[in-house]
């Protein structure tokens, strides 16, 4: 979306939407259709993924009842412990930083970056091996599917599940959205596939095969089984902020903070 949207690459696409129980908003998550374009128009996000911000930890070093709060990670106790990968690259990152930005506030994603985190990656993999190694006690922002594949294999990592930090999750968008290009060959053929995909039948299989690949994916759809998904799913009673929502798209304030916040953890 990041690329095509802004090249004006797709039709509008709410009169391409033709079928009743994709037409239906009261079947989605908070009773609408969500999209991330601020128009509303183009690229429809199907996807809310709930996560706690994807935080793992060493087993051996941790006992996650210590940890109930985001603000719990600024406890001396952690300072120097805590790897993450880099905040200012999009996807997993990109939007845990837009959670703490403005789900906890500039100051807590200043702290975090500035006084607790020690060291930032690029590398996932060499996150992930330093956190089973036991270098760092907590990594933030590694992928799901590869903590999950880790403690598989009897490394001693394991992610903070979805309803454990008390100021709630986040709901993200890893790659769940479409649209229809403008001056597509078959645009019979993309508003049929469209409507399959969005429909309850193109949700259920499109979380099946994510499952079977590893990912945990869960759509924005309300009507589907939500045994499928054992830890991407939303629940009762927690709270959640769609990090994919237009508002909250505009990331540059968020890099100048972290900026900073690194600028100043370098002059320690």
């Amino acid at each position: 979306m990041a690329l095509l949207y802004p090249n004006k690459a797709f039709v509008h696409l709410r009169p391409n939407l033709i079928l009743p129980d994709v037409l239906d908003q009261s079947k989605w998550w908070k009773g609408k259709h969500h999209y991330g374009d601020p128009e509303l128009k183009y690229v429809f996000f199907f996807e809310g993924t709930a996560r706690s911000r994807p935080i793992s930890y060493n087993t051996k070093l941790v006992n996650p009842d210590e940890i109930k709060s985001f603000w719990d990670l600024l406890k001396p106790k952690w300072k120097g412990k805590i790897v993450s990968y880099d905040p200012t690259r999009p996807g997993t990152a990109g939007a845990g930083a837009r959670f703490f930005y403005h789900k906890l506030g500039p100051e807590f994603l200043s702290q975090l970056y500035g006084e607790t985190v020690t060291t930032v990656s690029h590398d996932r993999r060499q996150i992930l091996d330093w956190l089973a190694r036991g270098r760092y006690s907590i990594a933030l922002f590694l992928s799901y599917p590869d903590v999950t594949r880790a403690a598989k294999q009897g490394l001693p990592v394991r992610l903070f599940p979805t309803d454990h930090f008390k100021e709630g999750a986040s709901l993200d968008v890893y790659n769940g959205s479409t649209g229809i290009f403008d001056r597509a060959p078959h645009p019979n053929a993309a508003k049929v596939a469209v409507n399959w995909v969005l429909s309850r039948e193109g949700q259920v299989v499109w979380m099946k095969v994510a499952m079977e690949k590893g990912y945990d994916y869960a759509t924005l759809r309300e009507d589907l089984p939500w045994e499928m998904i054992p830890a991407g799913r939303r629940r009762t009673g927690v709270q959640y902020i769609y990090t994919a929502s237009p508002e909250l798209g505009n990331m540059k304030p968020i890099y100048d903070l972290l900026k900073k916040a690194r600028a100043k953890a370098k002059r320690r």
